[in-house]
This record gives C-alpha cells, sequence and structure tokens, in this order.
C-alpha cells in the first residue's frame, strides 16, 4: 500500500526511518513538507513541496497519508489531502478535534482510548458539529479554526 507522509520535520523524519510500517505492508513512497528547507531526499524517501501533492497523490493513486504536521496546521493539510483523493490519515498532529454530532465514528468509544493512549494531548469538544466540518455552520467552523488557532 503506497502511502505519503505530510510534515519532514522532526517527527516526520524519525518516521520516515522507522522500518516498522513496511513490515505491516504500508511503503512510504513520498514526503511533503511547506518548509523549502526540508525539500530534499531523507534516505531514500524524496521530500516534495506542498504544490506537487494533489498531482502526486492523483498520479500514484496514493490513497493514505501519515500527517505530522504542527496542530496549526492539521485542519488546512488534512482538507488538502481529502481534496487531493486520500481516503485515510495516520494523525500525529498534537492535537485531537472530535465533534459530538458525528454519525460516521463511534466517537464515544474511541475518545476515551485515545485519552489513556495520548494523556497530554488536548482535546476539544464541539458541541454540535457533525463529522464533516467544512460543511458545517460558520459558527462552528470558526470553533474549530479558534481551536487550531487560526482564528
Amino acid at each position: 500500500q503506497p502511502v505519503i507522509l505530510v510534515g519532514a520535520g522532526n517527527l516526520g523524519s524519525a518516521l520516515l526511518s522507522y522500518g516498522g510500517f513496511a513490515q505491516e505492508g504500508f511503503e512510504i513512497i513520498a514526503a511533503f513538507d511547506a518548509d523549502p528547507a526540508r525539500q530534499r531526499a531523507r534516505g531514500r524517501v524524496p521530500v516534495r513541496g506542498m504544490a506537487e501533492l494533489p498531482t502526486f497523490v492523483q498520479e500514484r493513486g496514493v490513497r493514505m497519508a501519515i500527517l505530522c504536521v504542527p496542530a496549526a496546521a492539521a485542519q488546512e493539510v488534512a482538507n488538502q489531502l481529502f481534496a487531493a483523493g486520500i481516503t485515510g490519515i495516520l494523525n500525529f498532529a498534537p492535537l485531537v478535534i472530535q465533534v459530538n454530532a458525528d454519525e460516521t465514528v463511534d466517537w464515544k468509544w474511541n475518545l476515551p482510548m485515545v485519552r489513556e493512549k495520548f494523556p497530554r494531548a488536548e482535546f476539544r469538544m464541539i458541541a454540535g458539529a457533525r463529522h464533516h466540518l467544512v460543511n458545517e455552520a460558520e459558527a462552528l467552523r470558526e470553533e474549530v479554526f479558534a481551536a487550531l488557532g487560526l482564528a
């Protein structure tokens, strides 16, 4: 399964050198970063600019991504990934945003487990919001962006 990684900073670089993904059948075929200084090869994996991401994903048929960006950029980058055709994201951003009207994932069971595994992570509940935050009312989107520090 081809996978891309977004965010080639310290964590992203460490994951690029981690061999465990390949053992599970996932091959990181490219990484992407907004910082031009990070846009070079990391081991055997090339690091490209974010502008190349949509075309690369579509041409290679990539459906999975690993997200290693700061919390403030996570939602915007996730939106870019989904727009490019990515359907699954392994999120390493330090902010978990969960909405309480989500009918597509079993958040009532998942959220306590995530809290247990990541006790220092920050959690925000957005009352009345559903799964696809882009389609929400403006007031809910503003609350989400504020939680991300983007307001």
